[in-house]
């Protein structure tokens, strides 16, 4: 199925399920907004303060990181250095030393990987838990039946009129300073 097929499909979809809940809600008018989570997270002040935390931690273990690396490449070095000159049994050693270096330095990448990785789904997933009630609000406040996500839903282009995400964000904001 192409992608302009399943997107026809799921607007399809979202219209018939609000024509399959009664006509009373399409004759009043149904009201749909969108919202971009992407640009709550970035622009938002607590999804700022994530993004900083995340680079903090980032470039800490970075510099864990290329403590080992340069470490790495010390012992790389001795050992060419040394292929001319040092005995076969010193140069075994030193690439021993090397290859040991580069496994702890690959699990070091790895864990800092998984690391960062779920401490950015948790970050991600407290703003989430934040927006939930926003959302709901702003359903209830403007009279929405629904607020589709404008990267997940499969929309390939919305109205900016009918975007939330400004709203979303102040009162993100409002709700992080109170």
């Amino acid at each position: 199925m192409s992608f302009e097929s399943h997107t026809k499909r799921t607007v399809l979809g979202v219209l018939m399920m609000f024509s399959a809940a009664g006509a009373a809600p399409a004759q009043e008018g149904t009201k749909i907004a969108t919202i971009d989570s992407d640009r709550v997270v970035r622009d938002s002040m607590p999804g700022k303060a994530m993004i900083a935390e995340l680079q903090k931690v980032g470039s800490e273990k970075e510099a864990e990181l290329k403590v080992i690396e340069n470490e790495l490449l010390a012992l790389q070095r001795r050992f060419q250095e040394g292929e001319l000159s040092l005995a076969e049994d010193k140069l075994a050693e030193i690439q021993a030393q090397a290859e040991e270096k580069k496994r702890t330095y690959d699990r070091m990448v790895e864990d800092a990987q998984r690391e960062f990785q779920k401490m950015q789904e948790e970050q991600v997933n407290k703003i989430r838990a934040l927006m939930g009630p926003i959302i709901s609000s702003l359903a209830q406040d403007f009279g929405y039946s629904l607020i589709l996500e404008n990267r997940q839903s499969g929309l390939v282009w919305v109205d900016p009129r009918i975007d939330i995400t400004d709203l979303a964000i102040q009162r993100l904001n409002a709700s992080a300073n109170g």
